[in-house]
């Protein structure tokens, strides 16, 4: 893909956030591969046409849910999907993974202009970002959201809301009729 991008924008600037490889890994095991273990959510990710909930407030876990509006067998399916391509197919060969990984940042150093080309980290901050796209540094603190474990927390969240509205649709209409019949039996 990035090919493809740098083909219609040669001058673009692109921002290349680094990471060490060993967090990195670390961050995709209590993240992605978490999520896909987790037994509950496959569970009901099985059960179809479950949907996860739309939510008023704009917030990044409402950016996430309503992302994740399709079922979520469909977003679990996407998980693995992402981790086939940076895998060459076998999304569960880590080994894979962390070869892709130093091939994706090889790649990428070598079809970008050094000029046009910042390695970012995120504890670097806004400076450096700032400065390489010429833009005031902002009077806020550099945001730091994307950690495996409020990635895994964020699906947990999507799992209670939606067994909860499973429950209230179905559950708690069954339990009306049984009260309501032994109500009128007595």
């Amino acid at each position: 893909m990035a090919d493809a991008l740098l083909k219609a924008y040669p001058n673009a600037k692109v921002v290349l956030n680094v990471r060490d490889i060993d967090p990195w890994l670390a961050s995709m095991e209590t993240s992605y591969y978490r999520i896909l273990a987790w037994k509950p959510l496959q569970v009901l990710a099985s059960i179809k046409y479950v949907r996860a909930p739309r939510l008023e407030r704009k917030t990044s876990a409402s950016a996430f849910l309503t992302y994740a509006q399709s079922n979520l067998a469909q977003h679990t399916d996407l998980l693995r999907l992402i981790l086939a391509d940076w895998t060459g197919g076998d999304w569960q060969n880590r080994r894979k993974l962390r070869e892709e990984f130093v091939k994706h940042y090889a790649h990428i150093r070598a079809i970008v202009p050094k000029d046009n080309l910042l390695e970012h980290r995120p504890q670097d901050g806004w400076g450096p970002l700032c400065k390489f796209l010429g833009k005031p540094v902002p009077d806020e603190p550099y945001p730091r959201v994307n950690e495996g474990d409020s990635v895994f927390n964020i699906h947990v969240t999507v799992f209670w809301i939606v067994a909860g509205q499973l429950v209230v649709k179905f559950v708690a209409p069954v339990l009306v009729v049984a009260f309501a019949f032994w109500y009128y039996r007595k």
